[in-house]
């Protein structure tokens, strides 16, 4: 089959989003054959498993621009603050009524403002896309699968599905509207929810209770495709480092009122205060961009001793220090509003072969990646909704992981090796394809059910 991807993000070496289409183009090309053109704003990509690449000018509205701009410079401030030391004076005025109000309302404006001004930019990049295309060469395709975020893929991906009698596969890695998404703009998000998965003749998530973050029209197909990973990223790493001293390692981006490790660190500051664990032979690491962030745990719950907050590495650079972690931790949300969320660094940290530590906020018990690590004897969650800040569980299970490392020099893992093979891309290509084929199948019968009547 011909097969177009339109997506904003592509790359076999990037973050979780760039990554998930480029091993689905991987594998589908590998195991079936497929022709495969990567339709896209992404200046470079460089892929063999790519038949063409049609790079499109990424357009953006002038209220995207603007907020982009506002956000920059306030996040540039907030992290010069925490790392001079000014934390206590930011807190000290939020303590403040009036202003923790007005702070509420700004912030609602703004993530208001921000999700127009990224469907402003979508529809700004539909509209470049048609004035510029000749949509008769898009007739080649027997198949477009089209990912969100951001907006523009599935819109122009339905500008081409009314010109073009072919497969739509919507994928929807990220939910239109989560957490974030102000309920003023949630009758704008279901509009477009229900306009793509009607539309198109299958709708793929990444997960089952993620569903209920969206608003589905009656009529969609949907299917099931989770993230996963690349057996062949993780052959060459290296084996955890045997000794005395107990590391737990973090590599990735903080979500506001989503993401947190406080729980944990107050765990290990626990466990060292009680004498139950040495200061000295335990240590919490962390990679990315916001160090600050972990910073301000480790000042709150005194580990600052223990923890290395570092800045952005490379891809590989990170997966080496994961791999030679005891520990690798986790965190995500699961709430009311935001159900269902697995962090494309669950699939990473399952390929690692190292026992997760995973920290989940929300108001909702039960996660479903709690489901999931649970199934696969992966490791340990922490949920907040259940413990309610109650540390005692999760310090017994890091005292139990300290002892075997002082013990062994090593923290084994004991993953079920039959259930994490489901996350292998390989195997997730495989039931995309079967799907593709499905929807192909039910095509077919439908043309033949009109043309006998």
């Amino acid at each position: 089959m011909k097969i177009l991807f339109i997506v904003e993000k592509y790359s076999p070496n990037s973050s979780i989003a760039a990554v998930r289409p480029s091993k689905l183009v991987k594998y589908l090309t590998k195991e079936f054959g497929h022709e495969i053109d990567l339709l896209t704003t992404q200046e470079e990509t460089d892929d063999c498993y790519l038949a063409n690449t049609m790079h499109m000018v990424k357009c953006s509205s002038l209220l995207d621009k603007f907020l982009n701009a506002i956000l920059k410079k306030r996040k540039k401030i907030v992290q010069q603050n925490l790392l001079e030391g000014r934390r206590s004076k930011i807190e000290g005025s939020a303590r403040n009524s009036l202003k923790l109000c007005l702070k509420k309302i700004v912030e609602k404006v703004f993530y208001a403002s921000s999700f127009l001004a990224t469907v402003s930019s979508s529809k700004k990049q539909v509209r470049a896309f048609v004035r510029k295309s000749d949509m008769n060469k898009f007739a080649k395709y027997d198949v477009i699968f089209s990912s969100y975020s951001p907006l523009y893929a599935h819109l122009i991906a339905r500008k081409i599905r009314k010109k073009v009698d072919c497969i739509w596969i919507s994928d929807f890695r990220d939910p239109i509207f989560g957490g974030v998404i102000p309920k003023v703009m949630r009758p704008l998000c279901r509009h477009y929810s229900k306009i793509i998965t009607r539309k198109s003749d299958c709708t793929v998530m990444v997960s089952k209770e993620g569903q209920e973050s969206y608003d589905i029209a009656k009529s969609a197909k949907i299917r099931v495709v989770s993230n996963g990973f690349d057996i062949d990223d993780y052959a060459t790493l290296s084996n955890p480092e045997r000794g005395k001293i107990l590391t737990l390692t973090y590599a990735g981006t903080f979500y506001k009122n989503g993401s947190s490790l406080l729980r944990i660190m107050q765990a290990v500051s626990r466990l060292i205060k009680t004498g139950q664990i040495d200061k000295d032979k335990i240590k919490i690491v962390y990679i990315g961009r916001q160090p600050e962030w972990v910073m301000s745990w480790a000042n709150e719950c005194e580990t600052k001793d223990q923890v290395f907050a570092g800045g952005q590495v490379a891809k590989r650079e990170s997966l080496e220090l994961l791999s030679k972690s005891d520990i690798n931790l986790l965190t995500v949300w699961n709430r009311s509003d935001s159900k269902g969320i697995i962090s494309g660094k669950y699939y990473e940290l399952l390929a690692l072969k190292r026992p997760i530590l995973a920290e989940i906020t929300g108001d909702i018990p039960n996660a479903e990646v709690v489901k999931m690590i649970k199934e696969a004897n992966a490791g340990y969650c922490y949920e907040e909704c259940i413990s309610n800040g109650d540390t005692k569980e999760l310090e017994q299970q890091i005292l139990l992981w300290y002892n075997e490392k002082m013990t062994t020099g090593v923290v084994e893992c004991r993953q079920n090796m039959e259930v994490v093979a489901q996350y292998n891309y390989r195997n997730l290509a495989i039931k995309l394809n079967n799907i593709i084929l499905e929807v192909k199948e039910e095509r077919e019968h439908k043309i033949a059910d009109i043309n006998n009547r």
